[in-house]
């Protein structure tokens, strides 16, 4: 009962990008605020016969809207599918390559191996990985990532937006706040034309950004 008071007054803050539409939205509301005044009715002549009733009658109605509607929102907006197919085309082109990860919060060692037949494993030196002979993707934060450039050798793969796997967990729902980002990097070169196609939007990204710095600073001292 509890839980069901503090959801209606705290709703989790989960971004848009990963619910469904308004329809489930109301749908799971109206389930919540339905549960909540059933169980207060029974509270006023409660029975275990009746309560167990109440409840496992709200427990099946609020799966079914969220096994439905919003793990498949949820599934769809995370980055997992994205990265086995960056995954799966880096192994195309060096077959022999190896992948490793400090941290996986989107859970997407598993897609890898079922999907790429690749089994990452967990190292969180990855510094040693970034120096290897061995050809290696690494999944990094974006912090791992910036400290990793200072390789001539290292590129950005990809960067996704993601939320953590838990984050459908009671405990989840009102931890998250904003999106997290992850990096798959690489430690060697590729014949890849996308990558090559990548590494010069990122060049002229880097000098429009300076551009626009350099012509803030500009302004500024002007003033």
């Amino acid at each position: 009962m509890h839980a069901l008071v503090l959801v209606l007054a705290r709703p989790p803050r989960i971004p848009d990008e990963w619910l469904p539409g308004p329809g489930p939205l109301a749908a799971l509301g109206a389930t919540v605020a339905a549960g909540a005044v059933a169980l207060l009715v029974v509270a006023l002549r409660p029975t275990a016969a009746r309560a167990a009733g109440v409840l496992a009658s709200f427990v099946a109605v609020a799966w079914l809207v969220l096994a439905v509607s919003f793990l498949p929102a949820f599934a769809a907006a995370q980055p997992n599918p994205a990265i086995v197919t960056d995954v799966a085309r880096e192994r195309r082109y060096r077959p022999d390559l190896r992948m490793a990860f400090c941290s996986d919060p989107t859970r997407v060692r598993r897609d890898v191996l079922l999907h790429v037949r690749l089994a990452a494993f967990a190292e969180c030196d990855l510094w040693s990985l970034v120096g290897s002979r061995e050809p290696f993707l690494l999944l990094a934060t974006p912090a791992q990532d910036a400290s990793f450039r200072v390789d001539g050798r290292y590129r950005e793969v990809a960067r996704y937006r993601y939320l953590p796997a838990q984050a459908l967990t009671l405990e989840g729902l009102f931890s998250v706040r904003e999106p997290g980002e992850i990096v798959l990097g690489a430690n060697f070169a590729t014949d890849d034309p996308e990558a090559e196609r990548k590494r010069k939007r990122e060049y002229r990204k880097t000098i429009q950004r300076e551009k626009a710095e350099l012509a803030a600073a500009r302004r500024t001292k002007a003033r």
